[in-house]
């Protein structure tokens, strides 16, 4: 059986988006109409700034308003609470869930929904190229990391220095690839995803630690200069 479909939906960017579509629902059919869809309307975007409204942590939505209609999402497809720190792409991921929103309220109305064991394991009902964003955005981010181990972090690194990885990974009972990986997201989207007054007060407390460090070492430098310069070192100096 063929229908027209219509979707008009705004982007969390404020361009408006309409399709009409004619369909056979069948589910082989269906499944290609929906990846159409998502392909047409949302293409892959750069990383960007979040909203200028700022939200040290961002809950997971499990409802929303489509058509007039109250949809909930099943756990499996929701996002995670995405905290500043844990620096999920949380724009592109927020995007990505609205359309999840639309595609899964479109196949429950027309009693298309794959069972949800299929929902539980395949975590997505987006089509293969947005599925595969998603789930490598939700990798790519550090849910697992809590607020005490951010400012762990910070310690650590103020402690160490930026580049000590083996030093704080030993401080923090972590391992060096985990480290390198937070480390090179914390120094990248630091400045966009944390609150303005935070990043300047953690980035400032990291460099003096380093300055420390410099100190210590031209200090540690210029003794051993200064010891070389005896004969007996420890009969001479007094």
């Amino acid at each position: 059986m063929e229908c027209v479909f219509v979707i008009a939906k705004q982007s969390v960017f404020g361009s408006n988006i309409v399709l009409t579509l004619q369909i056979d629902y069948s589910d082989a059919e269906l499944r290609k109409q929906l990846r159409l869809l998502a392909a047409d309307s949302m293409g892959k975007r750069d990383r960007r700034p979040p909203p200028t409204t700022y939200n040290a942590v961002m809950q997971p939505t499990k409802s929303m308003v489509i058509k007039d209609r109250k949809i909930k999402l099943p756990p499996s497809l929701r996002l995670p609470s995405m905290e500043d720190h844990q620096f999920f792409n949380r724009e592109r991921l927020l995007e990505l869930s609205q359309l999840e929103f639309e595609m899964f309220a479109q196949l429950k109305e027309l009693g298309k929904l794959p069972p949800r064991e299929y929902i539980n394991e395949k975590r997505t009902l987006l089509p293969d190229e947005l599925a595969t964003e998603k789930l490598e955005l939700l990798e790519e981010g550090f849910g697992n990391w809590t607020r005490s181990q951010f400012f762990h972090f910070v310690k650590a690194s103020t402690k160490f220095g930026r580049h000590d990885f083996e030093n704080i990974a030993v401080e923090m009972d972590m391992s060096v690839d985990t480290i390198k990986a937070y480390s090179d997201a914390f120094w990248r989207w630091g400045p966009t995803e944390l609150k303005s007054d935070e990043w300047g007060r953690v980035k400032s407390q990291i460099e003096k630690g380093e300055q420390n460090i410099a100190k210590k070492k031209r200090q540690e430098a210029l003794l051993d200069k200064f010891v070389k310069t005896f004969d007996d070192p420890a009969k001479d100096m007094v």
